[in-house]
């Protein structure tokens, strides 16, 4: 391989990098967990979320192998709940997770996962409900024994802006600590009277037309 060859094949695996770095930067890997009750977590999917042209997109992958999904069907006091592992590698005591009541897990679950993410696109915490319970909260009469398969809607909602104060001057205080009235607004003829006297003045010393003699 001769000098030329070989700087041009550096130059390939430096722009690789380069664009693979990019890559890297523009996209965020999440793992969500769950549990019912008082088990252990156990990985339920993976959520992808990559930047493109400012946008946030999330790809949501399941994990084939959730655990075992308990549904309680004794108690209508157990609950399903769903973790954000953030930071990667944080115990599970220290995961932001939200929860749902575990009766209404059926084996065809609708939910919906929603990632809060700021404004550095960086998700910390995250919010989730079934969808199809009844009004009133209430538990079904039956409940099914095998664990529930998951039809999941993933959104990525964006913290609404502080509207920005909007700060006025304080009013001014005179020295007896009361505030300084402001002077009272002038009328029409006190603020153009500069203009108007002129022109009265040239209406009075302007003779009038003498009228045509008669023939």
């Amino acid at each position: 391989m001769n000098t030329s060859s070989a700087r041009s094949l550096l130059s390939l695996f430096l722009l690789l990098g380069v664009a693979l770095g990019a890559l890297a930067s523009e996209s965020a890997l999440y793992k969500i967990h769950h549990r019912v009750h008082s088990l252990e977590f156990s990985l339920r999917a993976t959520v992808t979320l990559r930047n493109k042209d400012g946008v946030l997109k999330a790809f949501y992958e399941s994990v084939k192998d959730r655990g075992t999904i308990s549904l309680v069907p004794d108690s209508e006091e157990g609950y399903y709940q769903v973790a954000l592992e953030y930071p990667l590698g944080t115990p599970s005591e220290n995961w932001p997770l939200v929860s749902a009541k575990a009766c209404h897990l059926s084996p065809r679950t609708s939910d919906v996962l929603t990632l809060v993410a700021d404004g550095n696109g960086i998700v910390s915490r995250l919010n989730y409900h079934i969808l199809n319970i009844p009004q009133d909260g209430s538990c079904p009469s039956v409940r099914p024994s095998i664990p529930p398969t998951f039809n999941t809607t993933v959104h990525i909602k964006h913290p609404n802006p502080v509207p920005t104060p909007i700060l006025r001057p304080l009013p001014a205080i005179s020295p007896d600590g009361r505030p300084v009235q402001p002077p009272p607004e002038k009328s029409f003829l006190q603020k153009y009277w500069i203009y108007i006297l002129p022109l009265f003045i040239i209406l009075l010393i302007t003779p009038e037309d003498e009228p045509p003699p008669k023939k």
